[in-house]
C-alpha cells in the first residue's frame, strides 16, 4: 500500500486570546482566554493529507514532560493518521 511518510517536530503553540492590545516592550498584560495546540510544519501537513483521504505515517521523537504528554494524548486521538512512530528517551 501506498502512503505518504514523514518525519519532524511536533510543537505546542500556546494561544492567548481577549487581549485588549499588543503590550510594550517589556510589559505584561492580561488575557481573557488561553489555549494550547499541536502544530508544527511536517505534522501539520500530515493532519491535512489524511483528511483528504492520503494514507500517512508519522515519525517524531517526544520526552516526559507536560507538553510531551499533552502531544501523546492528542495525537493518539486523532482518528486521521494511519500510523505514529514515537521515539521516547529521557533527555540527561
Amino acid at each position: 500500500m501506498r502512503y505518504v511518510a514523514g518525519a519532524g517536530v511536533v510543537n505546542c503553540d500556546i494561544l492567548y486570546s481577549g487581549i485588549t492590545r499588543l503590550p510594550s516592550e517589556g510589559e505584561e498584560i492580561f488575557s481573557t482566554g488561553f489555549d494550547l495546540q499541536l502544530g508544527g510544519g511536517v505534522p501539520g501537513i500530515m493532519v491535512n493529507l489524511a483528511r483528504l483521504g492520503v494514507p500517512v505515517k508519522f515519525s517524531t521523537y517526544l520526552g516526559n514532560d507536560f507538553f510531551s504528554q499533552f502531544v501523546k494524548i492528542n495525537w493518539n486521538s486523532s482518528a486521521y493518521i494511519m500510523s505514529t512512530c514515537i521515539a521516547e528517551q529521557v533527555c540527561r
